[in-house]
């Protein structure tokens, strides 16, 4: 925390003990009032949101997959997956699609990701067909399959298998 935000801090919790000295101390009160405080420092912070994405979801979104790939006809000889996001959806395709993974893809080869984001990881494979669970708009490298589009750049999303900071 930086030395403006402890100032910010101070001054937040100083007002929230003046405004509540001889009142009810409600605590709904004081999140809103802290959160409001704290969300909106300055640009030099900007904050994203989170979104965690759970095994429910991500087993739908592979069968909905799935199925999009075994419509398009296409044959593949076996199934990729780019470390680190892109392992256990290419696991659990392979086993949707009844093929096996390799660990050197070729042209005949299905490319799995998590995410196509900035499509920085995905350029190598932008001659692939290519597999994601998230795609976005400003992607350099759209794939051929994805489930859903992510629209928000302050958006964040966190998959079961990534571990979370404040995990032990």
């Amino acid at each position: 925390m930086t030395k403006n935000q402890k100032h910010k801090e101070k001054s937040v919790l100083k007002q929230f003990f003046e405004l509540t000295k001889d009142k009810y101390l409600d605590l709904r009160f004081f999140y809103k009032l802290y959160n409001s405080a704290f969300n909106t420092i300055g640009n030099e912070e900007k904050r994203k949101k989170e979104i965690f994405y759970g095994w429910y979801k991500l087993n739908r979104a592979i069968l909905a997959l799935a199925k999009q790939i075994r419509k398009s006809k296409i044959k593949f000889e076996n199934v990729y997956g780019i470390p680190k996001g892109g392992l256990i959806p290419a696991v659990m395709l392979s086993y949707q699609l009844n093929l096996p993974l390799t660990s050197i893809p070729n042209f005949q080869t299905l490319i799995v990701d998590n995410i196509s984001d900035t499509g920085k990881t995905l350029k190598k494979f932008k001659n692939y067909k290519i597999c994601c669970l998230f795609s976005t708009p400003w992607t350099k490298v759209k794939p051929t399959w994805s489930y859903f589009e992510k629209i928000d750049k302050q958006t964040w999303i966190t998959f079961p298998w990534e571990k979370k900071q404040n995990d032990t």
